[in-house]
């Protein structure tokens, strides 16, 4: 899907942009709006916890037929090895000089060429059908996609090791909230956040684009780079929940069921969600 497309653009240039600095105010600003949106978030979590509705897919767990578990059990298999490829690419593009010159160069043609290889891999990889193997042709596809986005966002690692250690540590607990919330909300819960991701993710894009056309010292920069990393992270775990329970709700219904198309999703939510963290983690590490 389009906005499924654009969330990869987002990734790239917060990755352009881990060397702007922002005010203090607008970092201050940026962890306490991030805190209250957790708050929120935590807040919709128990409510449905507690008074949950009673098309909620954790009611539903217990008489999901196999077919069910197993489609659901393998999309998180693809993504767990997803994010294992990125991880290799990204520390096989730091290990390389030449690699690193060419996603790391701050300009336009190295930014829309990466878009251009992130956007092309997904694309291929969603045009073949899944046909049940593992080590297919769309499996394929699907890993050298991952270890493309990793190749582009191994710049992040400049934060720190440290600072990515954590960062991953926090995006782990973020999408295991993610999931838990979407088995808890009502199961059409997704419904309602599309067009506000798509939205979203359009507002993001041009964000990214105007971000190369204003003064990053300047007070209209500060607020694009605080949108870009505290809106990215904001609208990337919103979108995270909408594709959980997307992919649970496809499960359940009879007939083809793609696992790696749902993967690619979720997978690149989890990326967005890291990205931001470790940016902002290092940029309180480096005061």
């Amino acid at each position: 899907m389009l906005f499924n497309n654009l969330a990869k653009v987002t990734s790239l240039q917060v990755r352009l942009m881990a060397s702007k600095t922002t005010t203090s105010s607008v970092t201050k600003g940026a962890g306490i709006a991030f805190g209250l949106c957790g708050v929120g978030g935590l807040a919709y979590s128990l409510k449905n916890a507690i008074y949950p509705a009673q098309d909620n897919n954790l009611a539903r767990t217990a008489v999901w037929p196999q077919y069910v578990k197993d489609r659901v059990r393998g999309t998180f298999g693809y993504c767990l090895g997803g994010i294992g490829v990125t991880v290799a690419g990204a520390m096989a593009t730091l290990r390389s000089p030449a690699a690193m010159r060419l996603v790391g160069s701050n300009s336009m043609l190295s930014f829309f060429g990466c878009i251009a290889l992130m956007m092309g891999s997904g694309m291929a990889c969603r045009s073949v059908p899944f046909d049940g193997n593992m080590l297919g042709m769309k499996a394929a596809l699907y890993y050298l996609h991952m270890g493309i986005v990793g190749a582009v966002v191994a710049p992040i690692a400049a934060v720190g090791g440290s600072v990515c250690v954590q960062a991953a540590g926090l995006t782990a607990a973020i999408m295991a909230g993610l999931a838990f919330t979407g088995m808890v909300a009502p199961s059409d819960a997704y419904l309602k956040t599309y067009a506000a991701v798509n939205a979203g993710c359009f507002a993001m894009l041009g964000a990214c684009v105007a971000s190369f056309f204003v003064n990053p010292a300047s007070i209209a920069g500060a607020g694009l780079s605080s949108f870009i990393v505290l809106g990215g992270l904001v609208l990337f775990s919103v979108k995270g929940f909408s594709d959980i329970q997307r992919c649970v709700a496809a499960a359940q219904q009879p007939g083809q069921f793609d696992p790696i198309n749902h993967s690619l999703a979720i997978t690149m939510d989890a990326v967005n969600i890291f990205i931001r963290l470790a940016m902002m983690m290092g940029g309180q590490k480096r005061k």
